[in-house]
């Protein structure tokens, strides 16, 4: 439905709901559940449902060419096939994109979603009102995201990437050297407050200009079977971190993953800067 740098801007509006959506639904969801009970929750979930199917119903999109009937199982066959030949043949940047993406929702994610609460929690042993407040920040962090990646749409390239992995690798070395100097825990609390809101933001920067480049080189019949290759590659990446970071924060002192991760996502930054320095050309016709 967009075009040009209105793919940019409306990813990131996407995004910006998403997150806004994951900040004040929750708080929403507790206080209707406390002042009218469940079953009001759940017919209130069913509506929003059917709402979203009639607004649905007024998008205008081009229909798709009519396709010989198949089978199911052949179907899927046919789309994977073509769907890895483009991505092999024909844009074999998207494919490595694909790759850092992945590596980029598997090391951030886990360490944002299962190292946060555990170093807050666990380690620090601080309230859970303090981990709400934590969470609540780095939604905002994320709409910020999205709001920085609208402002700049005009300027961001795709050599841009390369020192947004370095900033958030940036900012999980200063996070686990908190944890080896002599800080009471409030003061380490915010500490990683801030430099894990600085890695939310990163990510949501990455995330929705990747997912910009990633569709103004795919063709539209393609779209749809190419992002559902992006979804289903990110999805998942995200339980890989997270079974691997539940693994090291179990084994080792927080300093010794943070540290750790924060180097190598500075490395990938550093190593990928050609990559992203070669996607700056415009793609092939």
């Amino acid at each position: 439905m967009l075009a040009g740098q209105n793919v940019l801007r409306g990813n990131a509006m996407v995004s910006q709901m998403q997150a806004a959506a994951s900040l004040v639904t929750p708080f929403l969801g507790s206080l209707f559940y406390t002042a009218f009970g469940l079953r009001p929750v759940f017919y209130g979930a069913v509506a929003c449902f059917f709402l979203t199917a009639l607004l649905e119903c007024f998008l205008r999109l081009p229909r798709p060419a009519s396709a010989p009937r198949t089978g199911l199982a052949a179907l899927l066959r046919q789309d994977f096939a073509v769907t890895l030949r483009f991505l092999r043949r024909e844009q074999p940047a998207i494919l490595g994109l694909l790759g850092l993406s992945a590596l980029a929702s598997m090391l951030i994610a886990g360490a944002l979603v299962v190292g946060f609460p555990y170093l807050v929690r666990t380690v620090l042993g601080l309230s859970a009102r303090h981990y709400g407040a934590a969470e609540s920040a780095m939604g905002v962090a994320a709409i910020l995201g999205g709001a920085l990646v609208t402002l700049l749409a005009g300027r961001l390239r795709p050599r841009h990437l390369a020192p947004v992995f370095v900033l958030v690798g940036l900012c999980l070395l200063p996070a686990g050297a908190a944890f080896l100097l002599p800080l009471g825990a409030l003061a380490r609390y915010w500490v990683l407050l801030v430099l894990f809101c600085g890695c939310q933001l990163g990510c949501s920067v990455f995330s929705i200009y990747a997912a910009t480049l990633i569709q103004s080189r795919t063709p539209a019949a393609l779209m749809g079977k190419v992002m559902s290759c992006v979804f289903t590659l990110a999805m998942c990446a995200q339980p890989l971190g997270q079974v691997l970071y539940g693994a090291l924060f179990d084994r080792l002192a927080p300093q010794w993953v943070l540290l750790p991760s924060g180097l190598l996502l500075c490395a990938v930054g550093l190593f990928s800067a050609g990559f992203f320095r070669r996607m700056d050309a415009p793609p092939a016709s």
